[in-house]
């Protein structure tokens, strides 16, 4: 078989069934082949940053490998913001492109660039194989590498003339399976005894938790022995949202000094980043426990502030399984009472009694949090993933709960905006059967509103966009407004009709301009097929975090954005 054949069978031995990209002349072979495979759709985005961004999407939501295919040059170069956040979300993604022809290379030819170099920092591993009989390896072992211990984006450049070439490839090799490491005895039977021993300790739940499809195990565990769980931002769902003892993600409003006391905190999949820990404002415990498939994270800065007392390095769902079975049996007959536990549920009967403002008042526009509320509300129930880079969007007590894992997508410590949109298209076409719920500022939004035309193109009827509508990067316009003596520049623009220009570009436009309309709006949306952009006038207001940390810049001098 030719190389264009090669790779489009083991494309889909590997799994794949859906392909993010825009085709250009180094790659046309290559789609050629594409369109006589009916098992792999082939999403045709508006700019390479949102190839990579819906392939994020897709793997956020479905624990499957994303793809993105895209030419060399600026076809590459245009995703590295993408591929940048998939690395710092650990999320298994592969980046096919082509390569200016080998006989035309170190000639300063059209599109030449050195890609390699630029991905190595972002990136877990890259190919760039030299021949057809190279091709075949180089994509088995880069699906592997995406996937295996610690997960990531790799990047795979084919050159033109090996994908245009005539040279037959003989064999698709196999594909490379994964063999986690093993469960010793030794350690689950050290795990079991400090947590049977400590007096205050709590789960710590991260990513690792839903790749390793290990949330049964972990819910489990937390009710055997009545554990709270803390869960970072990737991982919200691994236990629903309403569990007793799910204490939620940390951020604005999280009890955080009900930790002070902890003895012991287990983490499983966690990688302490900063949002992880909520900029470190997590107490660290006593003792530390750290379960997951790598002992070394290839960006270790972030378990700064974090001393692991106890590195363990195993599968999530078979370590966990074990230690079930034996904290069962070692409590067996035995009750236990942990401070913890009792002051989150003192905590969440608090905010339960408490009296919520008013969700309309007599306001001429509407409060981005009160229709966050009113979203909440609406999608009890409901069937729905939910995909945001807005701060409003996790802010404690006014998010939708999520109830599954797989079911959120945010964008974590590199914090690129546009993630939003085509991430939301990503999770839309993997998830036709469930409403998908995005959400951004007019600000991000506008990194990649050209995608609006994706989703339109591909009738994606289960996606309902929202965008919280200020005319400003709003955070940047508080923060000159409050430090810099309301010098105001390079942070406003003038109001777009963002209803009109998704309607030119195919899809439903629908404008909520008053607190009269969020719930109404929000209803017809829910009920009727999409695609749907609706645009949520509201009030320039700061969220809480951030009159936080400018008051606290204020008060200490800090350097803004520490």
């Amino acid at each position: 078989m030719k190389d264009c054949e090669a790779i489009v069978r083991v494309l889909e031995d590997e799994g794949v069934d859906t392909i993010f990209g825009i085709p250009g002349i180094h790659t046309l072979s290559l789609y050629d082949e594409i369109s006589k495979h009916k098992s792999l759709r082939h999403i045709l985005v508006k700019h390479e940053q949102s190839a990579v961004f819906s392939a994020l999407g897709y793997a956020l939501t479905t624990n499957r490998t994303g793809v993105a295919l895209v030419v060399p040059g600026p076809g590459v170069l245009n995703t590295v913001s993408a591929v940048a956040e998939a690395y710092y979300q650990h999320k298994p993604i592969v980046l096919l492109a082509a390569d200016i022809p080998l006989t035309t290379q170190g000639r300063g030819m059209f599109h030449e660039v050195d890609s390699m170099r630029i991905l190595t920092p972002i990136t877990k591993a890259r190919y760039a194989p030299r021949s057809a009989s190279e091709v075949v390896e180089a994509l088995r072992e880069a699906f592997y590498q995406a996937r295996a211990g610690c997960p990531g984006p790799v990047y795979v450049a084919i050159p033109q003339d090996i994908l245009e070439g005539r040279e037959t490839v003989t064999t698709l090799a196999q594909k490379k399976a994964y063999a986690p490491p093993a469960v010793m005895p030794g350690d689950v039977q050290k795990v079991a005894a400090l947590l049977c021993e400590s007096s205050a300790p709590f789960l710590w739940a991260g990513d690792g938790v839903v790749f390793a499809e290990a949330m049964d195990e972990l819910r489990v565990l937390a009710e055997t022995l009545e554990l709270p769980v803390i869960t970072a931002m990737g991982a919200r769902g691994c236990m629903p949202e309403d569990h007793p003892l799910n204490a939620g993600v940390p951020g604005f409003g999280f009890p955080c000094a009900i930790f002070k006391n902890a003895d012991l905190s287990v983490a499983i999949g966690l990688r302490f980043t900063v949002l992880d820990t909520y900029l470190r404002f997590i107490p660290a415990p006593k003792q530390l426990v750290r379960i997951g498939v790598f002992a070394d994270d290839y960006r270790p800065e972030d378990r700064s502030g974090y001393q692991i007392t106890h590195e363990i390095t195993a599968h999530p769902k078979q370590f966990l399984a074990a230690l079930v079975d034996e904290v069962k049996s070692a409590m067996r007959n035995k009750s236990r009472r942990n401070p913890i536990t009792e002051l989150l549920s003192e905590h969440t009967r608090a905010n339960m009694t408490a009296q919520p403002a008013a969700l309309y008042p007599d306001d001429a526009l509407v409060k981005p949090q009160h229709f966050m509320r009113a979203l909440s509300a609406a999608l009890q129930g409901k069937d729905f993933s939910y995909i945001t880079e807005s701060v409003w969007a996790f802010m404690r007590g006014i998010s939708p709960r999520i109830q599954k894992p797989l079911r959120f997508g945010i964008v974590q410590s590199f914090g690129c905006l546009g993630f939003s949109l085509p991430a939301a298209i990503g999770a839309a076409v993997a998830h036709p059967e469930h409403r998908v719920i995005g959400i951004s500022g007019d600000g991000g939004f506008l990194f990649s509103c050209q995608e609006i035309a994706t989703a339109a193109d591909n009738s994606l009827a289960n996606l309902a966009y929202f965008i919280i509508t200020n005319n400003q990067f709003r955070n940047f316009y508080y923060t000159q407004q409050e430090l810099f003596a309301g010098r105001h520049i390079a942070t406003s623009w003038k109001p777009i009709d963002f209803a009109m220009v998704a309607e030119g570009f195919g899809a439903k436009g629908y404008t909520i301009a008053s607190p009269a309309e969020v719930e109404p709006t929000i209803a017809r949306v829910l009920s009727e097929p999409g695609p749907a952009i609706v645009s949520v006038i509201t009030e320039s207001v700061p969220t809480p975090e951030e009159e936080m940390f400018v008051q606290k810049i204020k008060n200490t001098g800090a350097i803004i954005g520490e």
